[in-house]
């Protein structure tokens, strides 16, 4: 299918090196060239056999014919021959765009097309929307996200996928913005940029700025457990459409939501487990923590504990071994032993240590 855009290129080649200049016209003219191309190419088409060779050739004759348009698009004076093209851009997009890639660069004039819809439609858009109380974090990303895909030193890139994305995305946009219901406006914005999967990472940083926000306020694990069990619960009630999505190279935004949600609940279950675990196992004890200090300094002393550095050994002791008071005390004060400090508490540990030296004596008698 590619060679039987030869001619045509050559036209146009042959045209744009005489640009200014008098200069044949190809025969057959310009127009009936599209036309023979277009018929020639839906024969070739049916010839082939595998979706696979199908896509490779339709996608090689797609990337020809949009270089022809953009070769032909900076120079007024070829115009005839930029709208024969055009003619036939439309014809063979009409016949296979199932088989177009959506990463395919698209013309720029269509490029220019789009951009300028995004500026006539968003900015009311999303002075509608900040009249909702939708956070501005939220739409400043969306205006930078939209307004930067047409940067070509920036990604993602505006691609043919973009065609058809951008105005259903404003459409969505628009019919919120001019819904006058009493609703919960930010939760509906952020199900409406998952259900067209924006994932354009900025968005999706804010929203987890919101999430973190949301937490602060929470005293316990068992709070933030909650409200993270419920934002989960409505991310799976969430319609990601599998047909759209903002940035081809990034995961799906509800993809990255879920993740984010899972990972922070997994977060607060450990750190519940270790709670649980420690008041499970702490033995609670009648001594002051100056009388912990002196029985753990001579405890290991003795080489009771097996364990590879005083400080590990302070570190579990400290862990599992509390004061009357229910208290840890500090591995760091365990590390240390200032005499003058613990005199008083070191002559009630003596009376504890004789008595329990008198009650093995008597125990065990010989």
């Amino acid at each position: 299918m590619i060679s039987t855009l030869t001619p045509l290129q050559d036209a146009v080649e042959q045209q744009l090196s005489g640009s200014g200049k008098t200069v044949t016209k190809p025969a057959p003219p310009i127009d009936e060239l599209c036309t023979e191309i277009s018929s020639n190419m839906s024969i070739l088409f049916r010839q082939i056999h595998t979706p696979k060779m199908a896509s490779q050739v339709t996608n090689q004759c797609y990337v020809a014919i949009s270089f022809l348009l953009d070769q032909l698009w900076s120079e007024p004076s070829l115009s005839s021959y930029f709208e024969a093209i055009e003619k036939l851009y439309l014809r063979f997009e009409l016949s296979f765009s199932l088989y177009f890639l959506p990463s395919n660069t698209p013309p720029l004039h269509l490029q220019q097309l789009l951009s300028g819809e995004v500026e006539r439609r968003l900015p009311a858009i999303c002075d509608k929307l900040a009249e909702k109380a939708i956070p501005e974090s939220y739409i400043l990303e969306l205006e930078f996200a939209l307004k930067t895909l047409f940067n070509p030193c920036k990604q993602p890139f505006c691609n043919y996928a973009h065609l058809s994305y951008l105005p259903q995305l404003l459409d969505g946009l628009e019919d919120m913005a001019h819904d006058d219901r009493d609703k919960a406006w930010t939760d509906r914005f952020v199900f409406l940029m998952i259900r067209f999967n924006f994932n354009y990472p900025g968005f999706f940083n804010r929203w987890m700025e919101q999430v973190a926000q949301s937490l602060q306020p929470l005293d316990t694990a068992h709070e933030r457990q909650q409200y993270l069990a419920y934002i989960e619960h409505q991310l799976q009630l969430s319609y990601c459409s599998t047909d759209f999505c903002f940035d081809q190279l990034r995961e799906p935004l509800l993809e990255q939501m879920r993740l984010y949600v899972s990972s922070i609940l997994e977060k607060l279950e450990d750190s519940s487990d270790d709670i649980t675990l420690e008041e499970d196992t702490a033995l609670l004890t009648t001594l002051s923590g100056d009388e912990l200090n002196l029985l753990f300094y001579y405890l290991y002393k003795a080489k009771v504990f097996d364990y590879p550095s005083k400080r590990e050994t302070a570190k579990a002791f400290a862990t599992f071994i509390h004061s009357k008071t229910n208290r840890r005390i500090s591995y760091k004060t365990l590390e240390k032993f200032e005499k003058a400090a613990l005199e008083a508490s070191a002559i009630k540990m003596r009376r504890l240590l004789t008595s329990i030296i008198k009650a093995i004596d008597h125990d065990f008698r010989t």
